[in-house]
């Protein structure tokens, strides 16, 4: 297994088709992000040309490696330049003894949370916080989750 690069675009296979994400980087605390890409697709990506034209659905933390490593995951080494960086803001909810109080906004750089009832605009569009696992990661892909479905 050749070493995961920046850039490189990897392929999950769901009950909807294949799905592709992109490595982002790595963070020292809370490991690897990765951008999840719009669109499910019976056949598989061929070349760097086809991936180039997907959107980011959102960012999340993954184990990336482990997944590469069980096979769950696979690095399809199309390399392409960043759709993404890993953000400066990112959301959670904020629920106390099964109670929604709003959201905690994230500043991924400190961990710094403030907290909100009401999102703004621009916060709605900020991806979830925290570190997915691999089943997740495929619930949400099939369906069809979206920052939008989650205000």
């Amino acid at each position: 297994m050749s070493k995961l690069k920046i850039g490189d675009i990897l392929e999950l296979k769901t009950l909807k088709g294949f799905c592709y994400l992109q490595y982002i980087n790595k963070d020292s605390e809370i490991g690897e992000f990765i951008s999840v890409l719009e669109g499910n697709f019976e056949v598989q990506l061929k070349n760097s040309e086809q991936a180039k034209g997907l959107k980011v659905r959102y960012i999340i933390a993954f184990p990336l490696t482990y997944a590469i490593k069980k096979k769950l995951i696979r690095n399809t080494y199309l390399n392409i330049e960043l759709k993404s960086l890993i953000p400066k803001y990112m959301r959670e909810e904020n629920i106390i003894q099964g109670v929604n109080n709003g959201w905690h906004i994230v500043n991924t750089a400190t961990w710094q949370r403030t907290s909100t009832l009401h999102l703004t605009e621009e916060e709605k569009k900020f991806s979830p916080w925290g570190v997915w696992n691999y089943n997740l990661l495929c619930e949400r892909i099939e369906q069809d989750w979206g920052l939008e479905n989650w205000i």
